[in-house]
Order: C-alpha cells, then sequence, then structure tokens
C-alpha cells in the first residue's frame, strides 16, 4: 500500500552519534513519530521531514513489543541540516530530495 503524507511532519530520535548526522546517512534511519515511542527514553533529536521524503511507516509489520514506537523508517541516503539545539533537542531538516530511490 503506498501513501503520501499530505503535510511535513516532525520525527523523534534518541541520538548518541551525534556527529555522524554531519555527513550523509547511507543506511534507513529509524524515528518515532511521538516522543513516547523513542527508544532509548527521552529523544534529543527531532526532525522535520518533508512531505516528498521517501520512507515507509512501519507500526503494523513491528514485533509486538515494538507497537507502540510508531516507527517511521526513512531511506538510506538522509542529509541532514541543523536548525537549532532548543535546550538539549536537536532540530534538523531534511536537505531537499535527498533520499529518493532511483
Amino acid at each position: 500500500m503506498k501513501n503520501e503524507l499530505q503535510q511535513d511532519i516532525i520525527f523523534y530520535r534518541k541520538e548518541y552519534y551525534v556527529k555522524d548526522l554531519e555527513k550523509p546517512i547511507n543506511k534507513f534511519f529509524s524515528t518515532s513519530v511521538t516522543t513516547k515511542g523513542v527508544i532509548g527514553g527521552v529523544p534529543n533529536l527531532a526532525i522535520i521531514v518533508s512531505k516528498e521524503t521517501f520512507g515507509a511507516y512501519i507500526e503494523l509489520l513491528s514485533h509486538i513489543d515494538y507497537k507502540k514506537q510508531r516507527e517511521f523508517l526513512i531511506n538510506s541516503g538522509l542529509n541532514l541540516d541543523k536548525i537549532s539545539d532548543d535546550r538539549g533537542l536537536l532540530i534538523y531538516k531534511v536537505r531537499g530530495e535527498s533520499n529518493e530511490t532511483k
């Protein structure tokens, strides 16, 4: 089933290797659509994702232990731009159409 986002959305993640966000992310990138669904506790990363970004909302495919995560898996080839640091919550935005599937 294929759906398209109607508007930009914000995803959350607990990221331990923040420096790695400065270069292209050439793997699938797991995020949560809610702050409560972040694995590892309180999120330190918010990502503004444009409606054109490729990915998959995989809640229906998740193991029963992870259903509350509300996971969105962003396609590989992701480039992020840092917008701000809001009291420990790093805010990034997906750069352009950086993760299109060719």
